[in-house]
């Protein structure tokens, strides 16, 4: 990232790709009744779920821009960028004709949810306030692997082999993982560690149940997918995720308005 997404040029980097994910969202659903960037046309009941994952990813835009618009906290554009670049990453790519255009499409897209992941372990990092002395200078050095994982893919969208584009997808599968899993074991060592009254105080409660509450359900739905009707295995359960975004604006608006 070229700048801290708290600083004056960041807000206005979140505004632009806030822009991108609204059309990018428009595109996915223009498209998705036929979409290539699926391998195959989907069954009724995928297509509904890929409609309402979309749904969701505009939930999750819209909490964005809503911290983003109206929260005072030092997190919230931290917070802001997680949110509109996961927005893009659910219901899936744009979908295109031309190969080397999709293949293009596809690496915006992994790199984009790599970026929101990392943007939620920033957050994680400094919501309410700063866990560590170093937390505060984690802002740029926290999006270099993203940065790095990204130029792996647009090498790959210029070079002829295909090593270059599979050695981007693991990198970034595996990264964005991680981020993750690192946000959801600061939120919850912050929360053990908080005083009952600063738990209280800060929603860091309410911040537990919302972020492990969502991810609990599908992890453990995709242990025992058998248990899930409908066949999707855990898929159903991804909606669960909508509730981080919700329960971390509400704790942002919440605290302006306590403020």
């Amino acid at each position: 990232m070229d700048s801290d997404p708290g600083s004056g040029s960041g807000n206005t980097s979140l505004v632009l790709l806030a822009g991108v994910a609204i059309l990018w969202r428009l595109a996915v659903f223009a498209t998705l009744p036929a979409s290539p960037a699926l391998g195959e046309a989907p069954s009724g009941a995928e297509q509904k779920l890929l409609i309402a994952a979309g749904v969701m990813g505009l939930g999750f835009l819209l909490c964005g821009v809503l911290a983003l618009a109206r929260a005072s906290s030092p997190a919230a554009p931290a917070f802001a960028l997680y949110a509109i670049a996961t927005s893009v990453h659910w219901g899936g790519p744009v979908a295109a004709s031309a190969q080397n255009l999709q293949t293009v499409i596809w690496v915006a897209y992994f790199s984009l949810s790599m970026l929101g992941q990392a943007a939620f372990l920033h957050f994680a990092l400094v919501y309410p306030r700063p866990m560590t002395p170093a937390a505060r200078v984690l802002g740029r050095p926290l999006y270099a692997p993203v940065a790095l994982v990204a130029l792996v893919g647009a090498a790959g969208t210029m070079l002829p082999a295909p090593s270059v584009l599979g050695l981007f997808l693991t990198a970034a599968a595996i990264g964005s993982n991680l981020y993750a899993l690192a946000a959801y074991l600061v939120i919850a060592a912050r929360t053990a560690r908080a005083h009952p009254r600063e738990r209280q105080q800060d929603g860091l409660t309410v911040l537990l149940l919302g972020s492990w509450g969502a991810v609990l359900p599908w992890s453990l739905a995709g242990l025992a997918p058998n248990l899930v009707p409908g066949g999707l295995g855990p898929q159903p359960l991804t909606l669960l995720f909508l509730l981080t975004p919700v329960t971390i604006c509400y704790l942002l608006l919440r605290k302006r308005r306590s403020s």
